[in-house]
């Protein structure tokens, strides 16, 4: 044997153990994947439970969709007996915008509820990168339709490659899955209490002077709201907080966006009946349950007041 065809044979022994790793790790990926996939769909528990369902099954009249703000500030058992409509709290712990426009376009594909209620501020809508991370929520519902895909390839120009692996969408998630996979209890109606008093409450200023507000953001805004016309009634809120912006006019933009779309909003940021009662919080950002409580009332009332609203 010359060293020309000893050189190439190595060279094939080489490059078919490449390929065996790659093809065993494909195997691998795809195995664990789809077992990760199955028990995440299945999980019966937990805010990602929530999400599957409000994606998927959902059929209640009201929807709630927002952030931690919206499943810890709505007491969907206080609007279904005033209203008389089956109620569903879809808020999730820290998301944005384009989780919303996610939630709300895939629950329009399946039916028309009769009213959606949006938990949102002019904060939300500022640029920051904790917004295009927290899309990662949305990984294991990547295939559900064009739309979420879009969203979900905004938060990086690798994404669409990275969505190629089956273990990927459940990254550093595999001990939340097993715990929700094992608790087995369903997570009711999605609302989720506080039971604490804040302490020394006060007033916080957050600054936004050197913020831009993130075209991505104000679009998906529009496209919710887009979504809905015609569709379904849609009330934008910004529930009670303790947590300002330094420039009053960026606070202001969601009450510019709503005029100029033509959407309901209700503000009750700064309303003085929250402010004067400040044991009602459980932090700078969120209600206790006491608080939760009086505020869904709260806006039940005005909603029913509100002769632009047909239940």
């Amino acid at each position: 044997m010359t060293d020309a065809q000893h050189n190439r044979r190595e060279a094939f022994k080489i490059f078919a153990s490449i390929i065996r790793v790659l093809l065993l790790v494909a195997i691998l990926d795809f195995a664990i994947g789809s077992v990760l996939d199955r028990m995440y769909m299945n999980q019966k528990s937990g805010l990602e439970s929530d999400t599957t369902y409000a994606i998927n099954e959902a059929d209640e009249d009201v929807i709630i969709i927002g952030s931690s703000r919206a499943n810890h500030h709505y007491v969907p058992e206080i609007v279904s007996k005033e209203l008389g409509m089956s109620v569903f709290n879809a808020g999730r712990d820290g998301q944005f915008t384009f989780y919303y426009e996610a939630l709300i376009s895939s629950i329009l594909d399946r039916y028309n509820p009769k009213l959606i209620i949006l938990e949102l501020n002019s904060l939300e809508l500022l640029y920051s990168q904790e917004s295009y991370d927290r899309i990662a929520a949305l990984h294991p519902y990547y295939k559900e339709s064009d739309r979420i895909k879009r969203i979900v390839e905004l938060r990086s120009p690798f994404e669409k490659y990275k969505m190629y692996s089956k273990i990927y969408p459940y990254n550093g998630a595999f001990l939340t899955i097993l715990q929700n996979s094992l608790i087995n209890k369903k997570s009711g109606d999605g609302y989720k209490p506080i039971f604490r008093t804040m302490e020394n409450p006060e007033m916080k200023s957050m600054e936004v002077k050197n913020k831009k507000f993130d075209e991505n953001q104000l679009s998906s805004f529009k496209r919710i709201v887009e979504m809905c016309e015609n569709k379904v009634q849609l009330v934008i809120v910004t529930s009670p907080a303790l947590v300002v912006g330094d420039d009053q006019r960026k606070y202001d933009k969601l009450l510019e966006l709503s005029n100029e779309l033509g959407v309901i909003y209700y503000d009750f940021a700064y309303s003085d009946h929250y402010m004067e009662n400040l044991q009602l919080f459980a932090d700078e950002l969120h209600l206790n349950d006491e608080g939760a409580r009086i505020f869904t009332q709260d806006l039940v009332e005005k909603m029913k007041k509100d002769k632009r609203i047909e239940f």
